[in-house]
């Protein structure tokens, strides 16, 4: 996160492995994120049509970008720890500010 602030439209975009991003909701997302240096934590809702796995990533898109190859920076999605199979789970993670 190289400028003053990063803006909501380039913040936040699940790619899960299959690719389908309304399989997962983001919450709390602010339109601007101050100061930079700050951590950012991205919380989102995995829907029951979906399965976590270890192998999920959420990335940060410059706007505009509509492959995952072209994602900024990503983090490894951790699996949730109260998941229950068939049933929506919260998650998050945080995205380093320095």
């Amino acid at each position: 996160m190289h400028s003053s602030h990063v803006q909501k439209s380039e913040v936040l975009k699940a790619q899960k492995e299959s690719c389908i991003p309304e399989h997962v909701t983001f919450c709390d997302a602010e339109d601007d994120y101050y100061p930079v240096g700050q951590d950012v934590r991205c919380s989102y809702k995995i829907l029951a049509s979906l399965e976590p796995n270890s192998y999920d990533w959420v990335g940060l898109f410059k706007a505009g970008s509509s492959l995952p190859s072209e994602y900024v920076y990503y983090e490894w999605s951790p699996l949730p720890k109260d998941y229950v199979k068939g049933t929506d789970v919260m998650n998050a993670v945080v995205f380093p500010g320095n």
